[in-house]
């Protein structure tokens, strides 16, 4: 038995979780604390989406008009069954085309929001662990493998 006890005359309490909280990109996004940081980092998501789903870069009309009609490919991507060929293409595809500070920035939004979905108990600890230690060693210069 706990030494904490309501009050008699005190009605329980109902929380019920905001929308999105089962969603691993909502979860993120929610969590960064400016609204900047939510864009740039929707803006991330948003791109390397685009990436897994074999599209080419949208244009900006096409992305605006996404934004305008809240129909985000970002929100529609299983992100946590993502795995190694998946984060490796993802990995390649940003160190040949983007510049090192755009990589970075995708590659954190694509890290925050597998961390999420391992907090949501959506991935196993050993996939999540098996995809941090490869891109730890990516960051560092190590050559990894992945397979």
């Amino acid at each position: 038995m706990s030494d904490l006890e309501l009050a008699p005359d005190t009605a329980a309490v109902t929380v019920e979780a905001p929308v999105g909280a089962g969603d691993p990109l909502a979860v993120y996004l929610a969590w960064l604390t400016s609204p900047e940081s939510r864009r740039a980092m929707a803006g991330s998501l948003e791109f390397l989406a685009e990436r897994l789903v074999d599209r080419g870069p949208a244009t900006a009309e096409e992305r605006r008009r996404r934004r305008q009609e809240q129909q985000l490919l970002a929100s529609h991507i299983p992100w946590h069954r993502l795995r190694h060929a998946h984060t490796q293409a993802l990995r390649s595809w940003l160190a040949e085309h983007c510049s090192p500070a755009a990589a970075n920035r995708h590659l954190a939004a694509l890290r925050g929001v597998l961390r999420e979905a391992w907090r949501l108990g959506l991935m196993t600890v050993a996939v999540r662990w098996d995809i941090l230690q490869t891109s730890s060693k990516a960051r560092r210069g190590q050559s990894s493998t992945w397979s």
